[in-house]
């Protein structure tokens, strides 16, 4: 168990001088986009992912003599902050499938569904990863700009991918979360209606110019679609426009219109999402598990992203579940 400590505290910290090299380079205005690109690549290898909270989810682990001392699980259990913690995994069932690589790509969510270990003795996914794209939003693919950096890492991702691989997409929250809201406002869609045209407009360009890309390629045995999860943070309503992007600059994860609407959008988007997959024969992740749940209040660890370990695990199963039907087609 400390051998394994000592080899991920060995690749933290090489993530650790690299950030002091960032950190330099960046006060005195130099431009470090190529080597945030080598940074982001080398956290989705050495530890299993590019999302900050990653990087910092070890660093609190390495600062603790209680982690060094005991079990990491032993360690989660007098962490105050839960959203540090990892999740453990169904051992009987994940044996089945230690030759399949499953890679979450997206939002934030892939960087908590893809936490799961095989053992509380284990402090790195065996052969879970995540790679984080920041906070994109599917309306928000309408921008080539944009679009073209999320085909830009998944080609980085499947270059990088050798063995057999199943991929996740994770995209929509954001919208409902945040966008959806701020576009009624703005005007940019008249009503709804429009509204979920921009939406489906953005669905049908990640599946035409990202996802089927990703499923032609030869080691890729399936591809997903996750549901999406409305927040259960109060969002506000703002009624002008400064005062709805001081909220954005102001909040880490701000929530526009009443959860009730929001809920609805959510109904409405995830209807959307399985229509769409269905028809292009993409696997939906989420109906027998995300789908499942009526009140998120007390599952969300930040109002955003999941956190009981009971909850991630049927989300990993119906994973496997589809790994295994996609294997025998």
């Amino acid at each position: 168990m400390l051998t394994k400590k000592i080899k991920i505290f060995l690749f933290f910290l090489i993530l650790f001088n690299l950030n002091i090299i960032r950190n330099f380079l960046k006060n005195i205005k130099i431009n470090i986009s190529k080597l945030n690109s080598y940074y982001d690549y080398l956290s989705y290898t050495l530890l299993g992912s590019n999302h900050p909270r990653r990087y910092h989810c070890y660093s609190k682990r390495f600062k603790s003599i209680n982690f060094w001392l005991n079990k990491n699980s032993d360690w989660q259990l007098e962490n105050k902050d839960k959203s540090l913690n990892f999740f453990y995994s169904n051992e009987f069932k994940k044996k089945n499938y230690n030759d399949v690589d499953i890679i979450f790509f997206g939002d934030s969510h892939v960087e908590f569904l893809s936490r799961v270990l095989d053992t509380k003795e284990s402090i790195k996914p065996n052969n879970l990863m995540s790679y984080w794209v920041g906070p994109k939003t599917v309306i928000g693919l309408l921008s080539r700009e944009s679009r073209e950096k999320i085909i830009k890492n998944i080609k980085k991702i499947l270059n990088q991918t050798k063995r057999k691989s199943y991929i996740i997409f994770s995209f929509g929250t954001i919208d409902v979360r945040c966008s959806f809201y701020e576009i009624l406002f703005r005007k940019i869609a008249k009503n709804e209606k429009e509204l979920f045209k921009l939406f489906e407009r953005g669905l049908e360009i990640l599946i035409d110019e990202v996802i089927k890309k990703t499923k032609n390629k030869n080691n890729i045995i399936g591809v997903g679609f996750l549901g999406l999860i409305n927040s259960s943070l109060i969002g506000k309503e703002p009624k002008s426009l400064k005062s709805l992007r001081n909220i954005k600059k102001k909040h880490l994860y701000p929530a526009f219109g009443y959860k009730l609407k929001r809920a609805k959008w959510t109904i409405r988007a995830n209807f959307l999402i399985k229509k769409k997959m269905n028809w292009k024969k993409i696997d939906f992740i989420g109906a027998n598990s995300l789908l499942k749940i009526k009140n998120f209040d007390k599952i969300l660890v930040d109002g955003i992203h999941l956190s009981p370990n009971e909850i991630v695990n049927k989300i990993n199963l119906e994973i496997l579940d589809n790994i295994q039907i996609n294997e025998t087609k």
